[in-house]
């Protein structure tokens, strides 16, 4: 345990030092400007460039973040209004953490007396000749515009990928916006309440049975973390104020592949996959999902690994389904590769160059970053994030001189680690370089409550706003003290993509 204590605090510690080290030019230009009494003036300052970007996820905020906005005329446009912190967004189906609590306007980022906008609206076509984006309001009040640009900025994300498997978008909910983790919520909650109505009303056990059988498919990190909460909450609330139905809950993980979460090693895995188990879910490996329909979802099961293993067909009546299984391009991007011609043919995002600039683009007047760009990185908020602070300092420190961005330096990811939750405050972690003098390849890797210690001081941490932090942090002590809040939300939202 002395042990533990000590790792955690180490990490923490270099948790600090890293974001530090990271922001340290940023804060010092801002303090700089601020100590200066430097002011933006719209009408004195000679023609800008007119920057836009499309999204408001983590490639956009870090790249905006990294700009002097004294220097470019910059516009964000999303049907979003608002930046989440994904790596939490698992808590909020079960109310571990509120969904405001990771949330942050986009307007924060428009600072006062700046050329900065943010306009909430669909990015529908881009036009490469006339260099101009067409776009759709978030309703009729405001109908179809267009807005010009000097640059353009794709950080539009991704979507869930179905894998064109029949009846997932007619009947599963999706796990990758905050409309989701409330719609889970929701879901979870009125099974609940179902299911004990039925009791009362004397039901048969079967149909009863169904109502609490929740399903999760996908074994990355969002699948494997959302089983983890649902089987907490069951184990800590479900239990107190539902007692009659706790025992009879049924969380099954559903994954295509051998294990769980692949990006880490094996015996990191196992471990998950052993304590998502010892929490009360099943974990059903190697397990394809073939059809779903309103009821049930039908299964082809593999007894193992290999090629020629053998296989079986198996069927699960479900009360609730949540898709978590991957992610696609989004019909924006698909519909500017196409834009762009056979220069752009991959199946999975815009192709990019080394310092984020999509290719087959002549003038060199568009990139991308994040989910939609295929630059080498895994789709994930680390290499997002990284990708937008090293965009947004060539914008800041070339200021966007076509000889400078020449010779301005490639971008290079740095793998900082995974971490991932598994329940009953048991977490793994890999972290990368520690120190950079570190056993096993410069690579730390901790089980268990130390792990689950050192997963909630980083992503607590990595909170964009003091704020959020302060909510983070009162919804878990709250949360701790007196429970989860099981009130049922009512009425259902509309999905909003970054």
């Amino acid at each position: 345990m002395g042990l533990g204590v000590v790792t955690t605090g180490l990490v923490g510690l270099k948790a600090a030092q890293i974001s530090a080290n990271d922001d340290w030019d940023l804060v010092s230009r801002k303090a700089k400007k601020y100590f200066s009494g430097r002011k933006s003036s719209r009408d004195s300052s000679p023609k800008k460039t007119k920057v836009v970007v499309l999204g408001s996820g983590w490639g956009a905020i870090s790249f905006i973040q990294q700009l002097d906005m004294d220097e470019v005329d910059l516009t964000i446009v999303s049907p979003r209004s608002y930046f989440f912190y994904t790596p939490l967004l698992a808590g909020t189906a079960t109310g571990t953490v509120a969904h405001t609590s990771i949330m942050e306007p986009i307007r924060w980022y428009c600072e006062e007396d700046t050329d900065t906008k943010f306009v909430q609206g669909e990015c529908v076509n881009v036009d490469l000749k006339s260099k101009k984006i067409e776009c759709k309001g978030v309703n009729e009040a405001v109908g179809n515009f267009s807005l010009e640009y000097d640059h353009l900025v794709v950080a539009c994300g991704a979507e869930s990928a179905t894998f064109n498997i029949p009846g997932v978008n007619e009947y599963a909910t999706f796990m990758k916006e905050v409309e989701d983790g409330m719609n889970v919520k929701r879901q979870i909650l009125q099974r609940l309440e179902t299911a004990s109505s039925m009791l009362a009303a004397g039901a048969t056990p079967e149909d009863v049975q169904k109502q609490l059988t929740w399903l999760v498919v996908g074994g990355g990190p969002t699948g494997v973390e959302l089983s983890a909460e649902i089987t907490d909450f069951i184990k800590q609330d479900v239990r107190k104020f539902f007692p009659n139905l706790a025992e009879h809950v049924n969380v099954i993980l559903v994954e295509a592949f051998p294990r769980v979460l692949g990006m880490f090693q094996e015996s990191m895995s196992e471990y998950a996959t052993e304590s998502l188990r010892s929490n009360g879910a099943q974990v059903l490996l190697n397990a394809m999902v073939t059809k779903v329909t309103k009821d049930y979802i039908d299964l082809k099961v593999k007894d193992g690994p290999a090629k020629d293993a053998k296989t079986s067909m198996k069927q699960i009546p479900y009360g609730a389904l949540v898709w978590a299984g991957g992610i696609t391009m989004r019909p924006l991007t698909k519909k500017i590769a196409t834009t762009i011609g056979p220069e752009q043919n991959s199946r999975f995002g815009l192709l990019v160059d080394k310092k984020m600039r999509v290719q087959g683009v002549q003038d060199g007047s568009v990139w991308a970053l994040g989910d939609c760009a295929v630059s080498g990185c895994a789709p994930t908020a680390q290499a997002a994030n990284q990708q937008g602070k090293y965009l947004g300092k060539l914008f800041q420190n070339t200021n966007l001189d076509e000889t400078l961005i020449n010779q301005y330096p490639q971008f290079v990811f740095s793998y900082k680690g995974a971490l991932a939750y598994v329940g009953s405050s048991r977490g793994i972690a890999e972290l990368k370089n520690l120190w950079d003098v570190y056993p096993v390849n410069g690579q730390v890797k901790v089980e268990g409550t130390s792990a689950f210690a050192i997963w909630r001081s980083l992503y607590f941490s990595s909170l964009l706003s003091s704020r959020n932090q302060a909510q983070v942090a009162f919804d878990w002590i709250k949360g701790y003290i007196f429970g989860r809040d099981i009130s049922t939300p009512a009425g259902k939202t509309t999905q909003q993509r970054d």
